[in-house]
């Protein structure tokens, strides 16, 4: 008997950062409240301070404790990531299913995938991002993940259309259309029970690419969520003000990565760890389903129809 080590996997490491968003501000050492800590051991240092058994993955330049800032920071930006996730992917089963049905929402899907498919994700991103507007816009949270999701659901939608169109070639969907049944029969009974499986799939894998964006942001200094802050100048003067970053999030501490990586390399390094320790887990998650989903599949086309009627009858309420 194969294992599917990859549904294993992506299970336990999702469990596990889904601890670290509930627990996570009780687990021993964790400061809450990522205060900065410049007087240490009764001897003025300033930061950045190296890992040791107090600091077991350092300090930042402000000198917060990285152990505390990571795990603080896991709630943020999962839930982040998987709100964008699942609104986009709740757009395109609407959006999906109606262009499999309606010629008009097809064209307006293909018009949607037409305009946002020529710009990278992140290019669009960081372009959206950088207009003045959007830049001092006390709003910019809600605009930036707006934007994410509007050009994440055309692309959802085809996944979701292409998927339908699969089952509306079997003999099983054709007999539901004869007896007359209606959309929302349709989708209750032939669509969801035999999409549902790669649709979970490519969401988990969608929420691990939102991810990744993120951190690609993080890295080119571009935050959902900013404010412009004093760091210096002269009593009387003008001061000096930089944008930061207002949410506790992993990529927060990739934006100084040129600079960080000489002095202070835990800092860069334990938050990308961080990122590519989710990112493993919703795409291993995502590959277990879909494995687990490839192996239930039978060959033939009788046999796909048989498939369907038993997946079908599943979801079916007893007369």
């Amino acid at each position: 008997m194969n294992r599917n080590w990859s549904l294993w996997l992506g299970t336990l490491g999702c469990f596990i950062f889904l601890i670290i968003i509930f627990l996570g501000p009780n687990f021993p050492g964790v400061d809450a409240q990522l205060k900065q800590n410049f007087y240490w051991k009764d001897l003025f240092n300033i930061p950045i301070f190296s890992p040791d058994a107090d600091f077991p993955f350092g300090s930042d330049r402000k000198g917060v404790d990285m152990y505390s800032a990571l795990i603080m920071g896991t709630r943020y930006t999962l839930l982040t990531v998987l709100s964008i996730s699942i609104i986009a992917f709740s757009l395109a089963l609407v959006l999906g299913a109606g262009a499999a049905h309606n010629r008009g929402i097809h064209w307006l899907l293909k018009a949607w995938n037409g305009v946002f498919s020529r710009i990278p994700l992140l290019f669009f991103v960081i372009f959206f991002a950088t207009i003045p507007f959007f830049i001092f816009s006390p709003h910019r949270f809600y605009y930036l993940v707006g934007a994410i999701i509007v050009i994440e659901t055309g692309k959802l939608a085809e996944f979701v259309r292409k998927s339908i169109l699969i089952i509306q070639t079997t003999d099983y969907f054709q007999s539901g259309v004869v007896m007359g049944t209606g959309f929302g029969g349709l989708f209750k009974w032939y669509y969801w029970p035999n999409c549902f499986s790669q649709w979970l799939s490519h969401f988990f894998s969608h929420v691990g690419s939102i991810l990744f964006l993120l951190g690609q942001l993080g890295i080119f200094n571009i935050f959902l969520a900013q404010a412009m802050i004093p760091i210096g100048g002269v009593p009387g003067g003008l001061a000096t003000y930089e944008f930061q970053n207002t949410l506790p999030n992993w990529a927060t501490y990739l934006s100084n990565f040129y600079f960080d990586i000489d002095p202070a390399p835990w800092i860069p390094l334990s938050a990308a760890a961080f990122i590519t320790a989710a990112m493993l887990s919703f795409h291993a998650l995502s590959d277990g389903i879909r494995r687990h989903y490839v192996n239930q599949l039978p060959k033939g086309q009788p046999k796909l129809n048989a498939f369907i009627e038993k997946q079908a009858q599943k979801w079916r309420k007893p007369a």
